[in-house]
């Protein structure tokens, strides 16, 4: 069974999202990176992987997930 989106979820994964795509629009990530990053929270939430949806949630580990693609890409 799928992790249900309910709650503060839906905001929360909205901003997630939301800031992914702004930092691939401001050229901070690859699409490659964004694309890799979105599919893999739909799919932690697809196989009920609660722990990392939630952990995606958190603002200072997207900051830290941007850093380890810029330095990837010899940013």
């Amino acid at each position: 069974m799928a992790f249900e989106l309910k709650g503060a979820y839906p905001k929360q994964l909205d901003i997630t999202v939301t800031t992914i795509l702004e930092a691939y629009k401001a050229g901070e990530v690859s699409l490659a990176q964004a694309v890799y990053l979105i599919g893999h929270l739909v799919t932690a939430a697809a196989i009920d992987n609660k722990v990392e949806v939630q952990a995606w949630m958190d603002p200072e580990r997207v900051k830290r997930w941007k850093k380890e693609c810029a330095d990837a890409n010899g940013a």
